[in-house]
């Protein structure tokens, strides 16, 4: 079974759980339940296999890859890889190039992986599903599964299906613990979004102010109006500013007299 898978996707069963299909595998492990485990904290795996089937058609689920790319397992199959919505936007934070993004899918995540058939159909679906905390806490608490294209369990060689903890995907899983232990879908076959365009808004124009209205012409000085205005002067308008003063009407107090008076006219009588 490849237990190290390249992707994984998440999704909750109703209020219980959410499973995780697998993207790709860096090695196969085997699908052995690990003895040491503690099964006081349980997966229902009823309520995850009831899910499968319809996960290319559920709004539950996306798809990460473009298109089918070969696993890394080196089997020469190809694979599509699906999450559940609720863990999307986690699961798709991890790519396999990269390690140490801190990243860990919510509980209830399922990541789901087709395992195609050389003519495209479904061979088999490999699982991921993270469980409630202290399922595996060896292995962030994840469960495993492999089943056929209608999510029956596929058993192993001893006939026991194969699904549960698994002790054998810790060495490829255990060194990414600081990514989920999850190897994401790597980012040269995701799709290329490109995000919507936002149209440049047209600025404002500023509110056009009107010119102040333009002072009424100055009515120039008509002379006979009876205003002394402008360039209008007693010498240009007497009528309206008056006769000019006439210098030759000075009053001199110490000048000769007008009058008439005589000088020594009359005679004396003497008697």
């Amino acid at each position: 079974m490849a237990c190290c898978l390249l992707s994984s996707a998440i999704m909750r069963i109703g209020s219980r759980l959410e499973i995780l299909f697998i993207a790709g595998a860096a090695t196969a492990c085997s699908m052995s339940t690990a003895p040491s485990q503690v099964l006081a904290v349980s997966v229902d795996e009823a309520a995850i296999m009831s899910t499968l089937g319809g996960h290319r058609d559920s709004p539950a689920f996306v798809r990460l890859n473009d298109a089918p790319y070969p696993t890394a397992l080196g089997t020469g199959a190809d694979i599509n890889v699906y999450v559940s919505t609720n863990g999307y936007a986690a699961y798709a934070s991890i790519t396999p190039e990269v390690t140490g993004s801190g990243v860990t899918v919510p509980e209830g995540t399922l990541i789901v992986r087709e395992v195609l058939e050389p003519s495209g159909a479904i061979k088999t679906l490999t699982l991921m599903y993270k469980g409630p905390k202290g399922y595996n806490p060896d292995l962030g608490d994840f469960w495993f599964g492999v089943t056929d294209p209608a999510g029956k369990p596929v058993p192993d060689p001893a006939g026991a299906p194969k699904i549960g903890r698994v002790a054998e995907c810790y060495s490829c899983h255990t060194p990414r613990a600081s990514d989920g232990w999850l190897f994401g879908v790597p980012a040269d076959v995701r799709p290329v979004v490109t995000p919507p365009t936002t149209p440049t808004p047209t600025p404002t124009p500023p509110p056009v102010i009107p010119l102040p209205p333009a002072p009424p012409p100055t009515a120039e000085p008509v002379c006979g109006d009876f205003f002394c205005n402008g360039n209008e002067s007693c010498a240009v308008c007497p009528y309206d500013c008056g006769r000019c003063p006439d210098e030759d009407d000075d009053d001199d107090d110490g000048g000769g007299g007008h009058g008439g008076g005589s000088s020594g006219g009359g005679s004396n009588s003497g008697g």
